[in-house]
């Protein structure tokens, strides 16, 4: 006769043991336990927490065939869905579990009797993947136990920087040479992933991303921090140029404005005589305004850059430098040179830059600042060096503007159409 077993497996069991007795307390209030007692009740359940935690982590990692029998991509994805979890924190709970259990078992081990939590967990582990592994299990092991040695010493952030040089103290001897080549390994990193982006909104404000390396985000926040230091201010209005308070409110300006506040300074006064030059002219940005508008504060001032500001905010700019007020009806520069200079001038490419904010190849979006001036008839069949006769045309235009491939069909509103001539 055979007999079956109705014994429950005991990681069962403890499961069920731990949510029969939370449904038994679910209804005691705390509020009125002693100060003592909620301490050590709360260090109890921080504890009980982790623990809980670790073993979750272990069943994940030994889950492998649950995922298959239940036809899921991985024991993530299936558990997000049956707990309504978010993916992504499931993805981590599974990365981290498995981790453990193939890499770190002295780290695993601490985590199941609560010696460390699970942001020390993350942390340590994130540190010991960043060793080397031709450094050996050895020296990667000594690693693992003297983090979690520190772990009973240290909150993560401590860790952090702490797993950074956990090889001055388990290996010494490689540690400077291994120090070095992960700086530079860092800073290639950070070359290749450098990124800066502009995000207009649409109310007045553009929106800045950047991905830079840490050695010129430290020069920045210092250049920033040089005019934004509490130090500096002891409650006045206006320091370095910078205002504290908020003129509409009176209320103190929050510091990460005023970082804001400091950026928009220091582009301001960005010496542009110092920076290379756009097709032969230095960088500038034109403001043109009606001469009527200027003088009665009306209207909109519009940029070289296809963009308006206000007539207050021109008039600020100007007197700082940062704009070329271009004024139309009053005295200019002279802008047509005839056949006495083959070169176009920099006041002549930045009035073509305030009619046309781009290539003025049909389609083409390259912007003016990045084109070249282009005589629609050569100079050297006697074109003229005249606003009339030129052009903005983006490097790779202009080359077939000058080739003998193509037709060449220039519209009234100053583009230009290329055709490839079939021979």
């Amino acid at each position: 006769m055979t007999t079956t077993s109705t014994r429950e497996h005991p990681l069962r069991a403890c499961a069920t043991a731990i949510t029969q007795a939370l449904a038994d307390v679910v209804d005691l209030d705390p509020t009125w336990l002693p100060v003592d007692t909620k301490a050590n009740l709360l260090l109890d359940l921080h504890r009980a927490h982790e623990q809980l935690g670790a073993l979750k982590a272990r069943v994940i990692a030994a889950s492998g065939d649950l995922a298959e029998d239940r036809g899921a991509r991985s024991v993530a994805s299936w558990l997000a869905v049956e707990t309504r979890d978010e993916a992504a924190c499931c993805a981590a709970e599974e990365k981290l579990a498995k981790t453990l259990d193939r890499k770190y078992p002295t780290l695993a081990a601490a985590w199941a009797t609560g010696g460390v939590n699970r942001n020390q967990v993350t942390v340590i582990a994130r540190a010991l993947d960043e060793l080397p592994r031709r450094l050996g299990a050895e020296v990667i092991g000594a690693a693992e136990a003297e983090l979690v040695r520190l772990a009973g010493f240290h909150n993560p952030r401590d860790l952090r920087i702490l797993g950074r040089r956990i090889l001055e103290v388990v290996a010494p001897e490689v540690a400077d040479d291994e120090e070095r080549k992960r700086l530079e390994d860092e800073e290639r990193h950070a070359r290749a992933k450098t990124r800066l982006v502009f995000k207009p909104l649409g109310d007045g404000r553009t929106r800045i991303v950047a991905d830079i390396p840490d050695a010129i985000a430290a020069i920045f926040k210092s250049a920033l921090h040089a005019h934004t230091s509490p130090r500096r201010d002891n409650h006045a209005e206006v320091v370095d140029g910078l205002p504290r308070l908020d003129p509409d409110t009176g209320e103190r300006i929050p510091h990460d404005q005023l970082l804001g506040l400091a950026f928009c300074a220091l582009v301001e006064h960005i010496p542009t005589d110092r920076l290379p030059t756009q097709g032969r002219t230095p960088v500038k940005i034109v403001a043109a305004i009606d001469h009527d508008k200027l003088r009665h504060d009306l209207g909109a001032a519009g940029l070289s850059t296809g963009d308006q500001i206000s007539i207050s905010q021109l008039r600020r700019l100007a007197c700082e430098h940062s704009l070329l007020p271009a004024v139309l009806d009053g005295e200019s520069q002279v802008l047509d040179l005839g056949r006495s200079q083959r070169l176009f001038t920099g006041p002549q490419r930045i009035a073509m830059g305030l009619v046309h904010h781009q290539c003025q190849a049909r389609g083409c979006t390259v912007p003016a600042a990045w084109c070249e001036a282009h005589h629609k008839n050569p100079w050297a069949q006697g074109g003229n060096t005249d606003l009339a006769d030129g052009a903005l045309l983006c490097p790779w235009h202009h080359h077939r503007a000058h080739g003998r491939d193509y037709d060449q069909a220039w519209a009234p509103d100053g583009t230009v159409t290329f055709t490839r001539l079939r021979r």
